[in-house]
């Protein structure tokens, strides 16, 4: 029977307060199995009309989304796991 371990752990995160409850499990799994985190933030597309690509965001969006994996970082780093991502 072939050993399995796990090294890494997707995240994803938008933001919400449920989205830091999913960032705290995850980090519960990643130091029970030393693995590290990449947090990958996920927004929902418009309709038709919205914007067509991730550079159409606004500039005030973007610094929104930055705080919010800086938060996460922080968050990650003082339970002693990384976590990359952007």
């Amino acid at each position: 029977m072939q050993d399995y371990s796990v090294k890494k752990i997707l995240v994803p995160l938008d933001g919400s307060r449920n989205s830091f409850r999913g960032l705290d499990k995850a980090i519960y799994f990643a130091r029970q199995c030393g693995a590290t985190l990449t947090g990958l933030y996920i927004i929902q597309k418009p309709s038709r009309y919205g914007f067509d690509t991730v550079d159409d965001l606004n500039s005030f969006k973007r610094k929104q989304i930055d705080m919010f994996l800086e938060k996460a970082k922080n968050v990650a780093a003082k339970n002693g796991v990384d976590l990359s991502g952007r």
